[in-house]
C-alpha cells in the first residue's frame, strides 16, 4: 500500500477511481430515491430501471472481456 501512496501516477488513478466510484453511486442510488417523483407508475418505472441497470452491468462485463485493461 505504502508503494502506491509514493507513486504519483498510482495515487492520482487510485483518486480518479474513487471519484468516478462514488459519482456513480451516489447517482445510482439518488436515481432510485427519486423514482416515485417520476410521472407514471412506481412499478413500471423501477421495472423499466431494472432493465436498464441489467444491461448497464451486462455492456460493462462486455466491455471489460474484450477491450484491453
Amino acid at each position: 500500500m505504502c508503494l502506491m501512496i509514493q507513486d504519483p501516477v498510482l495515487k492520482q488513478n487510485l483518486l480518479t477511481s474513487c471519484a468516478l466510484w462514488m459519482t456513480a453511486a451516489f447517482n445510482t442510488f439518488l436515481i432510485t430515491f427519486y423514482l416515485k417523483y417520476i410521472p407514471g407508475s412506481i412499478y413500471v418505472n423501477n421495472m423499466y430501471f431494472s432493465g436498464s441497470d441489467l444491461v448497464g452491468f451486462l455492456m460493462a462485463g462486455i466491455a471489460f472481456k474484450y477491450m484491453p485493461i
